[in-house]
């Protein structure tokens, strides 16, 4: 892996529920109190108050990445997201799970594409690039070599075809025999590492993950408790 000489700084983007039980837990473990992270997570402005504060690693979510991004014209950067784009020092970013970012047109991609799609390193990592069919490799690739200056027709022609569905005006579109394998080369520069080569755990394994209430169950919750109240100061066993 290539990484930037010198002094820097790195932003990892990863899925909300491992942000703080995987990739914090990893840096504390593995540099045993030598590198610092900050989570960037919560409101716009707990993330810009995070993201002020020094530290080797910054750890945000793939649609945390986002906030302060508006279409009111078009797509334009501000708030959290514009402080995060202009991050000079901030020189590589590690994405994990990256086929998050596999459909290139979707407003997320457009938004990592300018707020770290154009770090001088960038690292992706996914154990399926191309989940359900060699075009999710166009998205990935877009972020990291510009998908090599193809389009996304012109890609999905090269690795696909479409068939007739009962003759009516519906395709389905269906990999070529070597579509995957130019899904492969679309990805280059790129390592594998196969899950027998890092595999070691046992059987059962178990992690504590913290999920926050949804504004539904809040609402429950804040319920019960008045309900729970009322009873207890009407004298009445719960």
């Amino acid at each position: 892996l290539q990484h930037p000489p010198g002094s820097f700084r790195a932003l990892i983007v990863c899925p909300l529920s491992i942000m703080e039980r995987v990739w914090a837990d990893a840096i504390f473990k593995n540099f045993l109190g030598r590198r610092t992270f900050e989570i960037l997570h919560g409101s716009a402005t707990a993330r810009r108050s995070a993201l002020s504060k020094e530290a080797d690693f910054y750890i945000v979510n793939h649609d945390g990445v986002g906030v302060g991004a508006h279409t009111r014209k078009r797509l334009d950067l501000d708030g959290f997201s514009k402080e995060l784009a202009g991050r000079g020092d901030i020189r590589l970013a590690i994405v994990d799970e990256a086929s998050a970012y596999k459909d290139a047109s979707t407003k997320r991609h457009r938004i990592a594409r300018l707020v770290f799609g154009r770090k001088e390193y960038l690292w992706l990592m996914s154990g399926t690039p191309v989940p359900n069919a060699p075009t999710d490799a166009y998205g990935l690739a877009k972020l990291v070599n510009n998908a090599w200056g193809k389009s996304f027709g012109t890609f999905r022609a090269e690795t696909m075809y479409n068939v007739t569905m009962g003759g009516r005006a519906s395709f389905k579109w269906v990999a070529l025999k070597d579509g995957y394998d130019k899904a492969q080369k679309l990805l280059q520069p790129a390592i594998r590492i196969d899950i027998k080569e890092v595999w070691d755990a046992p059987p059962l394994t178990t992690q504590v993950r913290e999920v926050p209430l949804t504004v539904d169950q809040k609402k429950h919750m804040a319920d019960l408790k008045r309900d729970l109240v009322i009873t207890m100061k009407g004298g009445k066993i719960i």
